[in-house]
């Protein structure tokens, strides 16, 4: 069991890697909104 999740977070990753290659503007934007709503969900308003 633990072979076929290290095997499957392999090819998940190899995957991703494949992916921020092909669209590197994409993946930064996407990081970037990402960032950005972890920011507001986190900032306390008084």
């Amino acid at each position: 069991m633990g072979a076929s999740v290290r095997t499957a977070a392999e090819d998940g990753y190899a995957k991703t890697e494949d992916a921020i290659r092909q669209q590197p503007a994409m993946a930064v934007g996407i990081a970037a909104s990402v960032g950005f709503l972890v920011g507001l969900l986190t900032t306390r308003h008084a």
